[in-house]
């Protein structure tokens, strides 16, 4: 009998069958495409990677379509290529930004659509990128501006209410104008103060005698 034939090397020839399809079909979903379907590669740059990692999600309408290929620094920027389900059309009016996961700064790539009238992009073509999509690193820089300029007026404030005040910021010019002021008004009332109370005392006569 034939060794191709014995039931051993049929069961055999079955488990290893079934093994390397099993680690295909693991390989390609580690990878985040679809092992029934092909796909296409396209690429753009942006200034900052920071938060991406090879095979992060790509999604279109926070859905996934496909997953970050391969990250390369090209002429000081960083270029990206990305793998997407072929059943996913990109017209040429189409653009990827980076947009935040969380506070832990992970981000994807978000695939905005254009107009879906546009010729569509051929795969290995480059996509116009808008770049970051007001994640956390912007609000975190907005954040530090704020941060910067309440420093600042505090330093103000502070310096203004010192002494006698500081005539080298509007609010420390206030302060002493306001000093100024109640004192000359404190300097009147003093000087004057017999007079003012002849005034009211007739005023007070004057009302009684109404």
């Amino acid at each position: 009998m034939s060794l191709l034939n014995t039931p051993e090397f049929k069961v055999g020839a079955l488990v290893v069958s079934v093994g390397s399809l099993i680690a295909f079909m693991s390989l390609k979903v580690s990878d985040g495409t679809n092992p029934f379907s092909g796909s296409d590669t396209y690429h753009f740059t942006v200034d900052d990677a920071g938060g991406l990692i090879k095979n992060s999600a790509v999604k279109m309408a926070g859905i996934k379509v496909g997953t970050i290929s391969e990250i390369e620094l090209k002429n000081g920027k960083a270029k990206i290529y990305i793998q997407m389900d072929d059943d996913v059309t990109l017209t040429q009016s189409g653009k990827v930004e980076l947009r935040s996961d969380g506070i832990l700064g992970d981000r994807h790539v978000e695939i905005v659509p254009g107009n879906p009238e546009d010729a569509p992009l051929e795969s290995g073509s480059e996509i116009a990128s808008t770049g970051g999509g007001g994640g956390l690193n912007e609000v975190m820089k907005e954040v530090g501006a704020i941060s910067k300029q309440l420093k600042e007026l505090s330093i103000n404030l502070n310096n203004a209410m010192k002494g006698s005040g500081d005539d080298s910021s509007p609010v420390g010019r206030i302060v002493l104008n306001v000093e100024k002021l109640t004192k000359d008004l404190a300097e009147i009332t003093d000087t004057n103060k017999e007079k003012i109370n002849n005034i009211l005392s007739r005023l007070d006569q004057l009302t009684k005698s109404i």
